[in-house]
């Protein structure tokens, strides 16, 4: 019974890691498609209502502490066909994050309200846009997604492993 729950954990952990391994990497490079396609849109002006950098804390560290983290924060107006629409979208990929605040004054620096900005919009829905058409820097999302899929990987070969020794017979 003992091996049985260990070969379940393993499984258990294998499909956890490579899920998750596999979503990082799949999530990353559909902000970087979405970036590509951005850079076929039309570009209308805008005019920028807000530009703040916002704090909150982060997660806690191995011994409990949590530090604060700092994001950007735009909002912006923009017109097509005659219709107004809100915006909040720096760059593609979630909002972007940093561990001092200069950094994230400085993603921002020049954004002063009722600026005129460029705003790309997507044609088929002109309530999607972003002012810079990129995906925010995601090497650290890939090297994230790749560890754990390899974690995926030795669990699954530990799982195989546990199985191939159960089944054969011992001498």
């Amino acid at each position: 019974m003992p091996a049985l729950f260990s070969f379940l954990c393993m499984g258990f952990f294998a499909l956890i890691f490579l899920g998750l391994g596999i979503m990082l990497v799949v999530l990353n490079r559909k902000n970087q498609k979405k970036a590509d396609v951005s850079y076929s849109w039309p570009s209308t002006p805008g005019r920028l209502v807000s530009a703040e950098v916002k704090q909150s804390l982060s997660v806690e560290d191995e011994f409990g502490q949590s530090k604060p983290i700092y994001y950007p924060e735009v909002r912006y107006e923009y017109e097509v066909n005659g219709r107004t629409f809100p915006g909040k979208r720096l760059s593609f990929g979630g909002s972007e994050t940093f561990a001092n605040g200069n950094d994230a004054s400085n993603r921002i620096a020049g954004f002063e309200p009722g600026a005129v900005l460029k705003v790309y919009y997507d044609p088929n829905d002109p309530g999607k846009s972003v002012l810079d058409r990129v995906a925010k820097k995601s090497s650290l999302v890939i090297v994230m997604g790749v560890f754990f899929i390899g974690l995926g990987l030795c669990a699954l070969a530990s799982v195989l492993v546990m199985a191939v020794l159960r089944i054969l017979p011992t001498q």
